[in-house]
């Protein structure tokens, strides 16, 4: 793993364990908040106790989320960066949702932009492709250029039919050779 998802990782596991505080400290302030009459709590909190209970729940379901994507980011391939863009997406929305309610999301949006910059540097990506367990065996990724029909896993740039020494290349067997 390189790197910068090895950072990615520290990362979110700060964020998974400060979510984890966060959301144990609301269910003890929830806990407390039920020892209230129901009208006093939602003039305090400005929505009714059930909107505060869905409102933990989904933060919680959403750590959850968090967690599996750490602990499943090891084994690499597309989906390990799929569901780290969903996590990055998920960043993004909370972002959006605390601009409309008026809070500073500076911290949530410069981790999640970091975050999407790291898993998609040239690194990781190809850490990615390298340990897709889909990928054909005994073909390289692509480094670059287009590819081109003949040999597997070579690219190439258009005009040239492949690298020396392959067919298709004068004084070599094969089509286009002598």
């Amino acid at each position: 793993m390189p790197t910068a998802l090895k950072a990615v990782r520290v990362i979110l596991i700060i964020r998974a364990v400060i979510a984890v505080l966060l959301y144990g400290a609301a269910f003890l302030g929830l806990l407390v908040l039920m020892t209230l009459p129901a009208a006093e709590v939602e003039a305090e909190a400005g929505m009714p106790m059930a909107a505060l209970v869905a409102v933990l729940v989904i933060g919680l379901l959403i750590t959850a989320f968090e967690v599996y994507v750490i602990a499943d980011m090891g084994k690499g391939g597309p989906r390990a960066r799929n569901l780290l863009r969903v996590v990055i997406g998920l960043a993004l929305a909370n972002a959006v949702l605390s601009i409309l309610t008026g809070s500073n999301p500076a911290l949530g949006l410069g981790l999640a932009i970091s975050v999407l910059c790291l898993i998609e540097s040239p690194s990781s990506k190809e850490w990615f492709r390298a340990t897709d367990p889909n990928a054909p065996a005994g073909h390289p990724p692509v480094q670059g250029g287009y590819p081109q029909p003949g040999h597997p896993g070579q690219g190439g740039y258009p005009g040239h039919l492949g690298q020396p020494g392959y067919p298709g290349q004068p004084n070599q067997p094969g089509p286009g050779g002598h």
